[in-house]
C-alpha cells in the first residue's frame, strides 16, 4: 500500500542537501489482536491510523529533551513512558481513553519515549517550539503479558530551575534536559 504523508514543510534548494526524518511511532500503527488467530497477536491499525503514526520533519528544525526520571519508591509500575504534547493540546480523559477504531491511547502525543532500567529517556526530533511531557505509570494487572495503564504519574523537577512540565521550550538542534523524581500516582 501507499501512504501518502501530509505533515512536515521544507524546502530543497538547489546545490544544498536537506536532510528529513520520518518519524514512524509503532506504538499507534500496531495493536493486539482482539482474538488472535496467529503467533503474532499483534494487527496494523487502520490505513487512517497508520498515517497518523508518521511524521516527516527537517532535522535542522529539531530539537530533543531528554533526561533521568527516578522511581525510587517504585510507584509506577513495571514501565514509564513519558509522552510529547505541543503545548496546550493534552486533554487526559481523552488521551487516556482508547481514540479510533483502534482504540490507540494517547493518540494525539507527537512522540514517546520508554524510560529504560537506568532511568533513561530520550524524546528525540521535536520540531521546534513548546511541549508538554507527561508521564505514565504502566503495570501488568492481570498477568496476560500486557501493561495497562496504572496512571499518570505525579512528579518533582531535579535540578531544572525554571522548567515547567506543561511548558517545555525545545531548540532547534539542541537538547534541554529534564530528570524528575516519582512522588505519586494519579489513577
Amino acid at each position: 500500500n501507499e501512504i501518502i504523508l501530509n505533515t512536515g514543510s521544507f524546502v530543497v534548494e538547489e546545490g544544498s542537501t536537506t536532510d528529513l526524518v520520518i518519524d514512524f511511532d509503532l506504538r499507534k500503527a500496531i495493536r493486539y489482536e482482539e482474538t488472535p488467530s496467529s503467533n503474532d497477536g499483534y494487527d496494523f491499525v487502520s490505513e487512517n491510523e497508520v498515517r497518523t503514526s508518521l511524521r516527516l520533519v527537517a532535522r535542522n528544525r529539531t530539537g530533543q529533551a531528554k533526561g533521568q526520571c527516578d522511581d525510587n519508591l517504585g510507584i509506577a509500575g513495571d514501565r514509564i513512558v513519558v509522552y510529547a504534547y505541543k503545548k496546550g493540546t493534552y486533554n487526559r480523559s481523552v488521551e487516556m481513553s482508547g481514540q479510533g477504531q483502534s482504540q490507540i491511547q494517547f493518540k494525539n502525543a507527537v512522540s514517546s519515549a520508554t524510560v529504560n532500567a537506568q532511568g533513561e529517556y530520550t524524546l528525540a526530533f521535536l520540531e521546534e517550539g513548546e511541549y508538554e511531557l507527561h508521564f505514565i505509570g504502566y503495570e501488568d494487572n492481570n498477568n496476560d503479558g500486557r501493561s495497562e495503564v496504572k496512571g499518570e504519574l505525579q512528579l518533582d523537577l531535579l535540578g531544572n530551575l525554571g522548567i515547567d512540565l506543561n511548558s517545555v521550550t525545545v531548540n532547534a538542534n539542541a537538547s534541554v534536559s529534564i530528570n524528575v523524581l516519582v512522588t505519586g500516582i494519579l489513577p
